[in-house]
């Protein structure tokens, strides 16, 4: 959802934000036709969607977020990486090496 927050103005995320299930998922039916919106299981879900949705729109190969309380000293405790990648092209889906 942070990239739809990052890419869109905050009016535009407020007022969507406040959207229900339905009203996204007409929304994005009718912006960026094809995938069944109305099988997404929430709201919350369908924003982070729309975030991808609109990445892809402008380019984007993928969408990154790092999660910021995962340092080296939490990687050697045995913490967990609660970090995200999100694909958006064929390309960005490759492996390196």
């Amino acid at each position: 959802m942070e990239a739809l927050r990052a890419l869109v103005s905050p009016v535009e995320f407020s007022r969507l934000a406040l959207a229900s299930k339905a009203q996204l998922a007409a929304e994005l039916s009718a912006r960026f036709p094809g995938p069944l919106y109305g099988r997404y299981y929430d709201a919350y879900e369908l924003l982070e969607v729309y975030g991808a949705q609109v990445a892809r729109q402008r380019r984007y190969d993928a969408i990154v977020q790092l999660d910021p309380s995962f340092t080296a000293q939490a990687r050697a405790a045995g913490g967990k990486d609660f970090s995200e990648y999100v694909a958006l092209t064929d390309e960005a889906a490759r492996s390196i090496g």
